[in-house]
C-alpha cells in the first residue's frame, strides 16, 4: 500500500442530529461490536445468561470493519477504530449518533486514551507501524507519537493500551510478533524489544491486550487462549484461560476484577480474575460474529482498590480505566 503524507490527515464532523432513541446506557454496561455492523448493549451477566438491552446503534459507512473501541474520559462517548475505512469514529455515548470522523493514512486498528486524556491510535500495514496522538476533547492532531523511523520494529500494529506505569503497550501483528512498550511521555521504545518474551514458541497474531487487576498484561492471539505476562519484565507467566475451542474475539476486565471474554459464537463469558477459571456467562443468539467488547466506566470516580495500595482514591480510577480499554481482532 502506498503510504500517504501527514497532510492527508483530516477531520470530518458528522451529523449532530439525535436520530436514535435515547436509553440510559448505564455505567458498567457491556458493549459488543459485530460485523453486522452493530454495537450491542448488555446490562448484566450471570451464571447462565445475560440481560440483553438492545442494538445500540449501527456503524456508519460501507465496510466499517470495526476493531478496538474505547470510551472517552471526557464525556463517555465511544470511539471505534473502523479499519475498513482507515478512520476512527466518535459516537455519542447516550444516543449512538455519529459525532466525528478522524481519517488516517493507513489501516486503523487500535484506540486508547492515556492518563493525559488524549487519544492514541495505532496505524500501519505490513512493514509499517505508527501511533498517532490526538487531543482527546477537540480531536486536534498532536503529531505522530511513535513514528515508523523509531518504532523498534513494530510491524502492522493492532491493539494498544496504557499500563499503570503510564507507558504505552502496542501489539505487533507481523514479525517480530509481540507486544512493544513505549515511554508514555516521549514515545521512545523501551527494553526489552519486544516487551513480551518467553511465551509460546509459535505465537499467533496478537489480537487483544488488557491489564488485569493484579497489574499484569493479558493477551490473546488468534486462538482460544489468554496468556499472562509480568508487567515489570514482560516475562511469560503462563496460560490464564484455556477452556474453550471457540476463538476469542475480545477481552476486558470489569470492576470486580473478573475477566469478560467474548467468543466467535457471540457468547459473553466470565472468568475469575485471579485464577482464570470459568465463572459463567452466556448471552448467545444476540451477537453475530463479534469483533470486540468494552465496559462503560464512570467518569472521574474510583471503582475499588484497583492499584492494591489499601486506599480507594483517584489512582484506582486511572488503574481501572486502563484495564477497561478493549481490543478487537
Amino acid at each position: 500500500m502506498m503510504r500517504k503524507t501527514l497532510a492527508s490527515l483530516l477531520f470530518a464532523i458528522g451529523s449532530l442530529g439525535l436520530q436514535n432513541e435515547a436509553y440510559s446506557q448505564a455505567v458498567g454496561n457491556i458493549y459488543v461490536a459485530d460485523n453486522k455492523p452493530v454495537v450491542h448493549e448488555i446490562s448484566d451477566l450471570y451464571s447462565n445468561g445475560c440481560d440483553y438491552v438492545h442494538e445500540f446503534f449501527t456503524l456508519v459507512g460501507d465496510n466499517p470493519d470495526p476493531k478496538q473501541m474505547a470510551f472517552s474520559p471526557w464525556n463517555n462517548n465511544l470511539f471505534i477504530a473502523q479499519r475498513g475505512q482507515n478512520r476512527v469514529c466518535e459516537y455519542h455515548g447516550e444516543t449512538g449518533d455519529l459525532l466525528r470522523e478522524i481519517v488516517l493514512p493507513n489501516k486503523t486498528y487500535g484506540v486508547a486514551f492515556g492518563s493525559d486524556k488524549n487519544l492514541y491510535v495505532s496505524n500501519g500495514d505490513v512493514g509499517l507501524g505508527e501511533v498517532y496522538k490526538f487531543d482527546g476533547n477537540s480531536g486536534e492532531h498532536l503529531g505522530v507519537f511513535v513514528p515508523n523511523s523509531r518504532n523498534g520494529g513494530l510491524n502492522d500494529p493492532h491493539a494498544l493500551t496504557f499500563g499503570r506505569d503510564d507507558n504505552l503497550y502496542v501489539s505487533s501483528s507481523q514479525t517480530p510478533i509481540g507486544v512493544f512498550k513505549y515511554d508514555g511521555k516521549t514515545g521512545e521504545v523501551m527494553e526489552p524489544v519486544p516487551f513480551t518474551h518467553g511465551g509460546p514458541p509459535d505465537p499467533g497474531t496478537i489480537e487483544f491486550i488488557a491489564f488485569g487487576p493484579n497489574g499484569n498484561l493479558f493477551l490473546t492471539d488468534d486462538t482460544t487462549k489468554v496468556f499472562e505476562y509480568d508487567s515489570q519484565s514482560g516475562l511469560f507467566l503462563g496460560l490464564f484461560v484455556n477452556d474453550t475451542n471457540i476463538r476469542l474475539e475480545g477481552i476486558v476486565f470489569r470492576e470486580d476484577g473478573d475477566l469478560i471474554a467474548i467468543n466467535q459464537n457471540g457468547d459473553v463469558r466470565i472468568y475469575d480474575g485471579d485464577t482464570g477459571d470459568y465463572a459463567g456467562g452466556g448471552c448467545s443468539g444476540y451477537v453475530r460474529r463479534p469483533i470486540g467488547v468494552a465496559i462503560k466506566p464512570e467518569i472521574g470516580k474510583p471503582r475499588g482498590d484497583w492499584n492494591k495500595d489499601g486506599d480507594v482514591d483517584l489512582d484506582d480510577y486511572e488503574a481501572f480505566w486502563n484495564c477497561a480499554q478493549i481490543s478487537g481482532p
